[in-house]
């Protein structure tokens, strides 16, 4: 979840980056970063990229079988 109010095209962006990582199986504390990384590149004035936040297993992954 965003712990403030965010840009829409900017949280679009990292939530496209996390899914495409995260279910082509990588664990989901990679997968987050890769979106942080990502969105925080292509807008490295927005702090978007630095709202979301994930508490749990940082090494969980997603089984689709």
């Amino acid at each position: 979840s965003a712990l403030w109010p965010i840009n829409d095209e900017k949280a679009s962006l990292f939530a496209t980056n996390f899914y495409l990582k995260f279910l082509s199986h990588e664990s989901i504390w990679n997968a987050i970063l890769n979106a942080k990384k990502e969105t925080y590149t292509q807008n490295p004035k927005d702090p978007t990229w630095a709202s979301f936040i994930y508490y749990w297993d940082l090494d969980f992954k997603i089984n689709l079988k």
